[in-house]
């Protein structure tokens, strides 16, 4: 009991002690927490010379070093810099104001030097409201965009940003690269939460349209997962449960009885979906009922192209159900001047067969066999730096 006693009261002199300390500091602040930080580099001179333990003095000091009029900005920013993280090197602000005063001297600067900026800040690019901060601005200065591909918050929608910057820039490498890696990063991801969503929240989660055999996985793991535990409700994604529809009717990808509900919710999907998932079910009498009551086509046109604006364009995705006695070349042109080209994914069946820029016109082969295909025509950086569309047309498609 007494030792009981003993540790309470400890206890309890340690947190009087705290607060006692806690007040005193409020009421006496240390001189270094008054007022502003100053920004002209003697003023922060003389107050690091007064208080050299204030981190918070040596980081201004490194944001504002390139402004100083002394013999060596270059020493000082960087003398400042390592002082800062030495005396607070969990803090974000040190490395965040260091490159903040190379990023505005950047021209003035070396490539060692440019490179101890970036290396600084890369790390913190892994906080995700920091990194979609930073990334395009960042990138705009730096022309860098391996750092964002080493150092973006692991989630697909921030990969998904540096893909479409890789794209928008034309830098096309490394879009193909961040392609493949966004696609691996989905199936990852979807297949990890798959047993924890709910069957609206499993289309919820599906990516957006339009669909390829890069996310076959995707659609595979969900329809799996939905024979399992079937749809009950409406899940209000219309063009999602289209788009998926289409697909495996297309690729006899099963089972499609989680998507029974479809067939029998007018609003979920078009006519044409949720009749051929009635077909693809077996299901005649549901079948039977949607062509009583259809409003719109139950099939799509074919030899016709889809997705064109009016001007016969394509901005995004064009698409098309053709017949074919074998081989094709599709020749297009750009329909839009930027110093970045557009750049063109030609898929067959869902299949990428070709692809590359459009400058100013272009020919991709087409392997396709006898029989009808569906030939797609996607541009993936449909929007320029300055958010004007940037559009192809396509010319022919030809033996």
């Amino acid at each position: 009991m007494a030792d009981d006693r003993h540790q309470r009261f400890l206890l309890c002199a340690i947190a009087a002690a705290t607060i006692a300390t806690a007040v005193i500091y409020a009421i006496v602040r240390p001189a270094v927490e008054r007022g502003e930080m100053p920004a002209d580099p003697p003023a922060i001179a003389r107050r690091l010379a007064a208080h050299p333990a204030d981190w918070l003095a040596a980081s201004a000091m490194s944001e504002h070093a390139l402004d100083a009029a002394v013999p060596d900005r270059l020493a000082l920013w960087h003398a400042a810099h390592d002082a800062a993280v030495h005396l607070a090197p969990e803090r974000d602000a040190t490395p965040m104001l260091f490159a903040r005063a190379a990023f505005f001297h950047w021209q003035e600067l070396g490539a060692a030097d440019r490179a101890a900026a970036v290396a600084g800040i890369e790390p913190l690019l892994r906080d995700r409201p920091t990194f979609f901060r930073l990334a395009r601005p960042l990138f705009e200065l730096t022309g860098d965009l391996s750092m964002f591909r080493r150092s973006h918050p692991s989630d697909e929608q921030s990969i998904e940003y540096v893909v479409n910057m890789a794209a928008m820039f034309g830098r096309f490498d490394d879009y193909r690269a961040l392609r493949e890696e966004l696609a691996r990063q989905r199936a990852a991801l979807f297949t990890a939460k798959l047993s924890r969503l709910s069957p609206a929240e499993i289309i919820n989660a599906l990516p957006a349209p339009p669909y390829s055999d890069r996310e076959r996985p995707i659609i595979v793991a969900a329809l799996e997962e939905l024979h399992r535990r079937p749809l009950e409700e409406d899940p209000h994604r219309w063009h999602v449960v289209n788009a998926l529809i289409d697909y495996s009717a297309r690729h006899h990808t099963a089972p499609l009885d989680g998507l029974e509900i479809i067939t029998k919710a007018p609003n979920s999907a078009t006519d044409e979906a949720r009749f051929r998932l009635a077909l693809a079910l077996g299901d005649e009498k549901a079948a039977a009922e949607i062509r009583t009551t259809a409003t719109t086509p139950l099939a799509s046109p074919t030899e016709t192209w889809l997705g064109l604006q009016p001007d016969g364009t394509i901005w995004e995705c064009g698409t098309i159900d053709r017949t074919m006695r074998g081989p094709v070349t599709i020749t297009t042109e750009s329909a839009a001047n930027d110093d970045v080209p557009p750049y063109v994914e030609i898929y067959l069946d869902d299949a990428l067969v070709a692809e590359g820029e459009v400058s100013p016109r272009r020919a991709f082969a087409v392997p396709s066999t006898a029989g009808m295909h569906r030939i797609e025509v996607r541009v993936i950086n449909p929007r320029t730096r300055n958010n004007t569309p940037r559009r192809v047309r396509v010319v022919s498609v030809e033996p």
